[in-house]
């Protein structure tokens, strides 16, 4: 529709931008940290990059075996067909990947002992929040599938609550890992922030648009009661369409979403650079681009 174009172009424009800025701004400031001891920039990025590799392929593995197994037990069709299949790449994924990960990691926890500078250097953190970075994204999308099934009352593919239980799990376990080693230096600060505030500003995105999209549906149901005699006749399914459902599930996720990332995980830091650009790239330039447009088509 129209009156979501603008959000929705909106949402395009800081995935593709937000990144690049923020990388920028993060390189800038780590000039400061090269000086200091460690493992070394060509080690720090093998080492990090192959363990996020990795982690990425052992997560999706564990998914796929659950999910069978899930599949297996209520639909009674694992080892048969694409069931088995998946569970054949499933179980190779998460027996090359794990492992790997496991002894990545261990050299790591290695590298922070004999370096403890270690900690606040620009590959360890973008390893970490590039993790919850991809698990936050996934979480909200397979979340907001299963939450729809469940606010129409339908039944709930039981095999689907494989991919967020999983993955939350990942971005659990990085978190709780990042909030104990903590940000040691300004750029960890940086790169924590880049994370927190651009998942703040997709899952506001999503809030807005779908709380956008559920009056629309409401003013326009009530239009057409006042002034159609055949949508009085209508049930409550035509009400409680899937498209009504799926935009009440991506209000509730992208809501909690933002409303964790904003409030809980910014630590009580009000006056960091990528929160400034936020709350005017979002919250003024972004309010006045969907104002402006919606009163113009309206009109």
């Amino acid at each position: 529709m129209d009156i979501f174009s603008v959000p929705l172009f909106l949402f395009v424009i800081l995935i593709n931008a937000a990144p690049i800025a923020g990388i920028v701004l993060i390189i800038r400031r780590a000039k400061d940290s090269e000086s200091l001891p460690g493992i070394g920039t060509t080690r720090r990025l093998f080492l990090y990059g192959l363990a996020f590799i990795s982690l990425m392929l052992a997560t999706s593995g564990v998914t796929m075996l659950i999910a069978s197994v899930l599949q297996g037990i209520f639909d009674t069709s694992i080892g048969r067909g694409d069931s088995s299949g998946q569970t054949a790449f499933g179980l190779a994924a998460t027996i090359v990947g794990f492992p790997i990960w496991l002894l990545l990691m261990r050299a790591g926890s290695k590298s922070l002992i004999i370096y403890p500078s270690e900690a606040g250097t620009l590959g360890r953190k973008f390893y970490a929040y590039g993790v919850m970075m991809v698990s936050a994204i996934v979480v909200a999308f397979t979340a907001t599938q299963i939450l729809s099934s469940i606010l129409g009352f339908d039944n709930v593919e039981v095999s689907g609550l494989a991919a967020p239980l999983v993955w939350a799990s990942v971005w659990y376990f990085h978190w709780r890992t990042e909030s104990r080693e903590g940000q040691a230096s300004i750029v960890a600060i940086t790169v924590k922030h880049l994370y927190v505030y651009l998942t703040s500003a997709y899952s506001l995105i999503m809030l807005a648009v779908s709380v956008s999209f559920l009056l629309h549906s409401l003013l326009a149901d009530a239009y057409a009661s006042l002034f159609f005699d055949s949508f009085r006749n209508a049930g409550m399914n035509d009400l409680w369409g899937d498209q009504v459902r799926a935009s009440a599930a991506v209000a509730i996720i992208g809501g909690f979403w933002w409303w964790f990332h904003w409030h809980r995980a910014t630590d009580g830091d009000h006056t960091s650079e990528l929160r400034v650009a936020a709350v005017y790239v979002l919250g003024i330039f972004g309010g006045l681009a969907v104002t402006v447009s919606s009163a113009s088509s309206s009109g």
